[in-house]
């Protein structure tokens, strides 16, 4: 593990490595310099002299860099990669003093190749800034366009539709979904995160049954105050003339553009191409349970949602794959790839009672079907039945010769028991975010 992490180090040019030092200063309490103490990575063992002249930078300090750059003067090697180096940390430098204006960031940001996590968190509210950071050079990375969606609406970008058009243009070109390598759920959970149009997704007056862009103006014109903004809503009295200002406790708040919102969709289809198949006969077996309807924590998605989505996406990319919904009984449904999200979630939408996780490997030995591996999405899976879950992957292993895998995915757990952790092909999974099918698509391949 050391040397694969120091191997990440010392394999990285000047540039490369400056960038990831800076833009990344630290994880989970972790730092570089850290890190780079444990796996014993010195300035001697990095790629060259731009790679050396980055190190001193962000790890010993401005000073140490300054007295790098001395001794490059005297002896120069690498004259590319050291350059490249300097014009980044001078644009960082610069655009780090006090008193620089959006003006002045968005030049940076376009001569020296910034990204936003160099810049203070003061010159983040500037249309200027960010129409830099999403089109200068290639452009902002996808993911990182797609997580910025919502800020980048929030203060008006779209207005422009220079800008407008190129998110749309880049969500909706499958080359550049498939460069990016992003998985369709992560499209799909800053889908719905969008849509929503506010950061708050608890209050009861989104849930009412109005547009969210209705909701948003009546709390704006109510400031804030739900109970007056409800009248106005059922009154049918919002005004429509409040633009794009933001109201006094609802800071995080937008009016999704429709236009960004169809790309979205379109993305979310052209992603299933950078899913890696499995290769494997799988059966996905999903809650039905009532209590499905929880939100995945972190996200704006039900569980229900998210396991029809997961679903889809795999009966999209794999040859052999079933899919069944399950509760105090178990239904075969006939889910295909080229579906929406939404008929997904209609054709799983069977209300079969409480949860037995047991059913889908008792379903496929009764009637003889071959499975390399069974998925089991749940919100927070309960033992219902007569056959433990781990008893019945068993008995399907002796009767039918296969050594079949079981994964469970809590998705709003904190602690699953279903099972056996000695078993080495059986994996709980607990909780559930955008890493999860990755984990999921891993460990069905024999590769985790």
């Amino acid at each position: 593990m050391r040397r694969a992490v120091g191997a990440w180090y010392t394999s990285k040019s000047g540039r490369e490595l400056a960038m990831q030092l800076t833009k990344y200063k630290n994880r989970e309490g972790w730092t570089h310099k850290d890190v780079m103490r444990m796996v014993h990575v010195g300035p001697a063992s990095l790629k060259d002299n731009g790679a050396r002249l980055a190190m001193a930078f962000a790890i010993k300090g401005p000073e140490a860099y300054a007295t790098e750059c001395e001794k490059l003067k005297e002896a120069p090697a690498d004259p590319e990669s050291v350059a490249a180096v300097v014009r980044l940390i001078t644009g960082i430098t610069a655009v780090a003093a006090q008193g620089v204006t959006g003006a002045e960031a968005a030049r940076l940001i376009r001569e020296h190749g910034l990204v936003r996590e160099h810049l203070p968190t003061t010159l983040l509210d500037g249309v200027e800034v960010w129409k830099a950071l999403l089109i200068s050079g290639h452009g902002m990375p996808m993911e990182a366009m797609v997580r910025n969606l919502s800020k980048m609406t929030e203060i008006g970008l779209f207005e422009d539709e220079e800008c407008a058009d190129w998110v749309v243009g880049r969500l909706t070109n499958v080359d550049a979904i498939r460069a990016s390598r992003i998985h369709p759920m992560k499209l799909l959970i800053a889908s719905r995160q969008y849509q929503r149009g506010h950061s708050h997704d608890n209050r009861a007056i989104f849930t009412m049954g109005f547009e969210t862009a209705l909701v948003l103006k009546a709390l704006r014109a109510a400031n804030d105050n739900e109970d007056n903004a409800i009248e106005l809503l059922l009154s049918g009295d919002v005004p429509e003339d409040l633009g794009q200002q933001r109201s006094r406790k609802d800071k995080r708040s937008w009016f999704p553009v429709q236009r960004v919102v169809d790309a979205l969709d379109a993305a979310f289809q052209l992603a299933f191409g950078n899913v890696q198949p499995t290769g494997k006969r799988l059966m996905l077996a999903l809650d039905a349970s009532g209590s499905m309807s929880t939100t995945v924590p972190g996200t704006t998605i039900s569980c229900r949602e998210a396991s029809a989505a997961m679903a889809l996406v795999t009966c999209a990319t794999e040859a052999d794959c079933s899919v069944v919904v399950f509760g105090e009984q178990l239904t075969p449904v006939a889910m295909k790839g080229d579906m929406t999200v939404t008929q997904a979630v209609r054709v799983s939408d069977i209300d079969c009672g409480a949860t037995d996780c047991a059913l889908p490997m008792l379903h496929a030995m009764k009637h003889s079907i071959a499975v390399d591996c069974f998925v089991v999405y749940t919100d927070n899976e309960t033992y219902f039945g007569s056959v433990h879950p781990q008893v019945a992957l068993q008995q399907y292993r002796s009767a039918t010769g296969i050594d079949a895998k079981l994964v469970v995915v809590g998705m709003v757990s904190n602690d699953l028991t279903i099972d056996d952790p000695t078993d080495s092909n059986t994996l709980n999974l607990t909780g559930f975010d955008t890493s999860t099918p990755e984990v999921l698509s891993l460990f069905a391949r024999g590769e985790l």
